[in-house]
This record gives structure tokens, sequence and C-alpha cells, in this order.
């Protein structure tokens, strides 16, 4: 099996290069951090009997208490519950590792609703503070490689079925880069020189700029130059002679 990581800042075409992928090989997967810790964030809405008052610090680290027993099933992690609870004095030293969780819960506070809403790629943005929320603060507080050992662990079980490519998109950490590598992958960094990096002032992605990726992708033409792109990335893979760069407007 081919496993490729995809990094690049919001809007620069980690989607579109993905589904290029899976265009040149049908037998292909597409993994994303987001869509695991959506799996996390939906199974903690549907445990939430009340929304949390954010002015309560006990009542937010009693909500907080459930993710432990909900990440043992999704992502096969044991977790302690006293490695996520945190004071006010904690929230005072560091306001930007927890200004995104109180931004959800005031959210919810004020649409219940919310809790009930299944999360996909479309509603994604009312969902973004709590997913970057907690993609950041597992990653910091209990295992810096807590989503991709999962998404590797998925990625192996596909490859039993018959799966030639997995494509693994969204890497945010220089720590997920490492993981895909150790598992044999390359890290791929796609980026749209017309579009500025929206998200770079965002505390949750500022590391991703450390990521060493294999190689380049200028992302300044057309789809079907990004498709053509795919298609070279994964005949120099299989020959053993990625190149550092590939830029669509050339070809």
């Amino acid at each position: 099996m081919i496993i490729i990581g995809i990094t690049g800042s919001i809007g620069h075409g980690k989607t579109t290069l993905s589904q290029a992928f899976s265009k040149a090989e049908p037998k292909s997967i597409n993994f994303e951090s987001f869509l695991v810790i959506s799996e996390v964030v939906s199974a903690w809405h549907k445990q939430t009997t009340h929304s949390p008052n954010p002015d309560n610090i006990d009542e937010v680290n009693q909500w907080v208490a459930l993710l432990p027993n909900i990440l043992t099933t999704v992502v096969h992690k044991d977790i302690d519950q006293n490695s996520l609870q945190f004071s006010a004095k904690d929230i005072k030293s560091d306001p930007e590792l927890y200004d995104k969780l109180f931004t959800h819960i005031k959210a919810i506070v004020k649409n219940p609703g919310l809790l009930n809403t299944p999360i996909t790629p479309e509603n994604k943005p009312m969902f973004r503070p709590i997913l970057q929320w907690l993609g950041g603060y597992l990653v910091t507080k209990v295992d810096p490689g807590i989503w991709y050992k999962e998404i590797m662990r998925r990625a192996k079980q596909a490859e039993t079925e018959g799966i030639k490519l997995c494509t693994v998109g969204g890497l945010r950490f220089p720590t997920d880069a490492e993981i895909i590598r150790s598992g044999g992958g390359y890290v791929i960094h796609i980026q749209r020189p017309a579009i500025s990096d929206l998200d770079i002032t965002d505390p949750t992605e500022r590391e991703r700029n450390d990521i060493k990726a294999d190689t380049l992708v200028i992302n300044d033409a057309g789809l079907n130059e990004v498709t053509t792109n795919a298609q070279r990335i994964l005949n120099d893979i299989e020959s053993g002679k990625i190149q550092t760069k590939y830029v669509a407007s050339h070809m």
C-alpha cells in the first residue's frame, strides 16, 4: 500500500488533491483527523444531557470527564481522566489553549440543537472550534500521535481488505508527519500561491509550518493539472524517484 499524508493551509487544495489521488487509484481510501475527531465529538454530544455552564469550571470539567471512555472506543487509547482536567489558573496561564472549548460551549448553550446535529464536511465550520480544540488539546495533554496512530491502524486494516492507496489529509503537527513516515508513507505539502494562509495565526495550526514534506505541490492551475500531478506522483513513488516539487502550471 502507498500511504500519502497531505498538509497545507485552509483553501489550498488538500481535499482536491486527495480526490485526484482517488481518481488515479480506484482502490483507495482517505482518512482525515477531522473525521476521527468528529467521531469523538459526536459521541461526546450524544452523552451530553445538558450544556455545561461556561462560567462554572467544575461543570465544564464534569463534561470533559465523559471523554476517556469515548476515546477508548474510538481511538483505542486508555486515558487517565485526571490528565484532562484543568483549573481557572490553567486557563489564565494559557487562554489560547482553552478559548475554542469555551467558544463551543457558549454556542451549544445558545443553540442546544447542535448537540443532535451530525457533523459533516459541509457544516464543519459550525463545529470548527471544538474540533480544533479537542484535536490540539489531546495532542498536548495526552499523546502527540493520538489521532494519527489511530488513522494508521485503520489504514493497515484497509490494506488487508485490498486497498492499494491511502491518503491522509490535514496534517497539522510535525508528529503527524513522523507517524506517516514511520508507516512507510510520504508527506506532501500543497500550496496555492494566490491564497494567503488563512489559519496561520491559529494556535492549533501554527506548527504546520514545521512539517518537513517530501515534496511540494504548487496548486496554481486547474483541476486537470492537479489530477495529472497526482498520477505523476504515484508513478514516481512506485519508481522510487519522487521529486521535491510538482508545479501544476508547468504541466
